[in-house]
């Protein structure tokens, strides 16, 4: 736990030179405050949150729900390669206690489902994996899931209405990836193909976008995306 060092008010006044020695006591102050002061509540379903009557304001980070990665047939002389979904938008956001009525409905995206094979489309096509779904603290903050991949990787999901409002990871290839993320706070998909042909590796993390199958060029040669990670609320509580 962090020590707790008094920091005079002359410190924080407009023009007043600041010593490394002020900065790491504030440092200290707000990481006291923070460890003895918050209480944080993590919402991986839909829920409602309830003001309690002492808290004085609240941090709130939303992360939307991952792409799900598209399935496909490939057949001679065709290989066919599924677009991964795209990563979840994320938003944070912080709300004084007076600005929050009562109590808040949260939602929590779902990860998309993932390009399944019936009925699958003619060999070298590809059947679109689901988008995911929108995350949200009431009207406060919000971020939606990533797009399914399809023919081409699918879009990244947005935040919006917070403080800080960030889009999602998004691919910039299709196929089978191992690692393939998109994940909370706009980390990109990693896009290291894997070599074998196969169904689509799911999203990870938070957010995450699940990646496209890889088929080989042999007749009848067919495999399912993967479903995209799902999103999350996360309510921090400062007293």
């Amino acid at each position: 736990m962090a020590s707790y060092t008094n920091v005079p008010d002359s410190v924080l006044e407009p023009g007043d030179p600041v010593r490394s020695v002020d900065i790491i006591a504030i440092k200290d102050n707000i990481e006291h405050y923070a460890e003895n002061n918050g209480t944080t509540t993590v919402f991986t379903a839909p829920g409602t949150w309830t003001k309690p009557a002492t808290v004085k304001r609240i941090k709130v980070t939303v992360v939307g729900g991952g792409g799900g990665g598209a399935g496909g047939r490939g057949g001679s002389p065709v290989q066919v390669r599924g677009g991964i979904g795209g990563g979840a938008g994320a938003s944070m956001r912080w709300i004084p206690a007076p600005s929050i009525p009562g109590p808040v409905t949260v939602t929590r995206g779902a990860g998309g489902t993932a390009g399944v094979l019936p009925p699958m489309p003619a060999q070298g096509q590809t059947r679109s994996g689901g988008a995911g779904g929108t995350s949200s603290f009431g009207a406060f903050a919000s971020a939606t899931g990533g797009g399914g991949g399809g023919p081409a990787p699918g879009a990244s999901g947005a935040g919006s209405s917070g403080n800080i409002n960030l889009p999602g990871g998004r691919a910039v290839a299709v196929g089978r990836i191992r690692d393939g993320q998109g994940s909370l706070l706009s980390i990109p998909n990693q896009l290291v193909p894997a070599t074998t042909a196969g169904a689509g590796i799911a999203g990870v993390g938070i957010g995450g976008g699940g990646t496209g199958c890889l088929t080989s060029a042999t007749p009848g040669s067919a495999f399912a995306g993967s479903a995209g990670a799902g999103g999350v609320v996360i309510v921090e509580e400062f007293y």
